[in-house]
Parts: C-alpha cells; sequence; structure tokens
C-alpha cells in the first residue's frame, strides 16, 4: 500500500499529486458519467458530485497544511503533550484503520478516518460480511484444530511412559550395582502421586495475576488473597501433597521431585526425567543400603491436535536413621 505523497498513488493531482480515489476523473467539465449521459441543461449528473469531493478535498489539504504549520508550537504548550510518539492505526469495535499518511506523529497527522484510504486511512476490515461473519480474514489458510487423544489412547501412552522411566531408572542404577525396588504402578502410592500431580497442573494453569488473588510483595514474590481463585488451587494442591507425604510408612522418610514435559514421546520424557539438575544428585541415584524403595506416577493432560503435557512424579522413601546410625556416621567422617 503506497503510502499518501508517494508517487504512484491512486487519485486525482491534488497536493502533490496525491487525490482521493474517487477523483479520478480529468479536470475537463464537459466528461460525461460512467453511462455517458448529460441532464437537460447538457451537464453530466457527476458534476454535484465532483463538485463535493474537490471542495472535500481541498478541506483537507488547507487543515493539512494548518496541522503542519502549527505542530511544533503546539508542541511547546502546556497541554500539548500527547501519550502517543507514533500512531500506526486505530480501531474500535466495527472495525481497524491503518495510518497510510505520510507522517506518524499524531501532531502531524488528520482523522478523517471514515473518508477511507484517499484521506490517510485504510480499513482493513470487509464493508460486505454476512450477518455473524468476522470482518476481519486471517493472513493463513485457517485450519480445524484436530481432537484430543482419546481416553484409550491416553491411558496407553501413560503405560508406555511409566514403563520407559521406570526401565531408566533399572538401567541407571544397575550400571553402579544398585538394586532398584519399585512399587506396582496400579498400587496406591503411584495413584496417589498421579492425583498430585493433577492438582499440580491445576495450580499451574492459575496465572498470578490480580484477578487471581495474586499480590506481589515487589521483590519477586508473594502471596494469594484469602478466598481468591489462586488460594483454592494452592490449598488443594497443598492437602493432596501432605496427604501423598503422610502416606509413607512409619519411621520413613524421603523425597519427592515433580517433572512437567513438553512432550509426549516416551523416550524423551525417559531422558529429561534422568537428567541430572544442578549439582545434587537426582532423585533416582538416592541409595540407603538398599532399603530405599521408588514410586513412580504419570498424569497426561491432553489438548487439542493430540498435544499433551507430562507431569512426572517420583517419590524414594527410606528408613530414617535411628541415633545410633547418625553417631556412627559421624564419627566415621
Amino acid at each position: 500500500n503506497r503510502q499518501i505523497g508517494e508517487p504512484g498513488s491512486n487519485g486525482a493531482t491534488h497536493n502533490n499529486g496525491v487525490g482521493p480515489d474517487h477523483l479520478a476523473f480529468s479536470d475537463d467539465r464537459g466528461e460525461v458519467d460512467d453511462n455517458g449521459s448529460v441532464d437537460e441543461e447538457g451537464n453530466s449528473p457527476g458534476n454535484a458530485e465532483r463538485a463535493d469531493a474537490d471542495r472535500a478535498w481541498a478541506d483537507f489539504c488547507e487543515r493539512k497544511a494548518w496541522v503542519r504549520a502549527h505542530c511544533e508550537r503546539m508542541k511547546d504548550r502546556k497541554h500539548g503533550a500527547l501519550p502517543y510518539e507514533q500512531l500506526l492505526f486505530v480501531f474500535n469495535h466495527r472495525n481497524l484503520w491503518v495510518n497510510i499518511q505520510d507522517k506518524l506523529n499524531p501532531r502531524e497527522i488528520l482523522f478523517d478516518i471514515e473518508d477511507g484510504p484517499a484521506f490517510g486511512w485504510l480499513p482493513l476490515g470487509r464493508a460486505d460480511r454476512a450477518p455473524g461473519e468476522s470482518a476481519f480474514l486471517p493472513h493463513y489458510a485457517a485450519r480445524t484444530l484436530g481432537p484430543k487423544l482419546t481416553e484409550e489412547k491416553l491411558a496407553e501412552l501413560q503405560t508406555a511412559m511409566e514403563k520407559e522411566i521406570i526401565s531408566g531408572i533399572e538401567n541407571f542404577r544397575e550400571s553402579h550395582h544398585v538394586e532398584t525396588r519399585l512399587a506396582d504402578t496400579g498400587s496406591k502410592l503411584p495413584q496417589l502421586i498421579a492425583r498430585t500431580l493433577e492438582f499440580k497442573h491445576q495450580l499451574d494453569m492459575t496465572d498470578r495475576i490480580y484477578k487471581n488473588g495474586w499480590r506481589p510483595d515487589g521483590h519477586g514474590h508473594g502471596h494469594w488473597e484469602s478466598q481468591s481463585i489462586g488460594e483454592t488451587a494452592f490449598n488443594n494442591f497443598q492437602r493432596e501433597f501432605r496427604s501423598l507425604q503422610a502416606s509413607r510408612p512409619s519411621n520413613y522418610t524421603g523425597r519427592i521431585q515433580f517433572i512437567k514435559v513438553n512432550n509426549s514421546d516416551p523416550k524423551e520424557v525417559r531422558r529429561i526425567v534422568l537428567r541430572r539438575r544442578g549439582q545434587g544428585k537426582g532423585i533416582h541415584e538416592e541409595t540407603h543400603n538398599g532399603r530405599e524403595s521408588f514410586a513412580i506416577g504419570v498424569k497426561i493432560i491432553p489438548y487439542p491436535n493430540s498435544i499433551c503435557v507430562v507431569y512426572v512424579g517420583i517419590m524414594v522413601v527410606f528408613p530414617r536413621p535411628d541415633e545410633a546410625e547418625l553417631v556412627g556416621q559421624r564419627v566415621t567422617r
């Protein structure tokens, strides 16, 4: 789209060779209208319309010259400050207009928005749209989103991921000559982990914004306001997390790790889960004289187009060391 004032713009020759599109006719007043007809006095019926268009364009050029001449003076006035340095487009609930004038400074442009491209504003919405149809066409070919994975496919994928993660942990520990004891995936502990992961996902999906009750403290932290959406999601997750911790046998302690993976390939999930994070050892590397036990939980969140987000929870439990063992460890060290 050429800007007003550029060579080659459509329109009659007005103000530096540019004029409104509907003024694209010669100044020969004897020109006939589109149908070639004339009135009884020999005048074309288009003369009145042309005269109105000429007056509108002349008024536009006059106002434009005045604005350009006074914009610098207005800048220094007390109330001359504007919130924008450049104005690229304006919009309302019906349309969006792009500024195609040769200036972007709000002080130097005119706002004859409804008069069309000839006066510097290009409407992007379609005036000929059907009732209920969008005024705007996408710049790409619209595609319908595909379905989510079915419950059957989700169950198959979850089983494949559990097997892949368990295989990775066992292989790693076997390479270090350490035995691995794992809770059966259908037992209570893995189910508790999966349930906790579901509430963690709900908390992750609750944005830390004012509307949801988040109140920042100005130092990168904050808190959820009482009885807010965020506090409800946080309390639900904490409740399930405490229930998971309480499921450990008495006199046992342990570690729990939650990992979120934006990938549904079981092998890639396995690689990410077993990747060491930071300087400490991974949860799958825990050894406590062969008395440690592991439990794995997987929760898959399906989205359209068969896209999935995967949450993995790994829990290891082991007996609390008694006082004699602690003393022995301190002496050994």
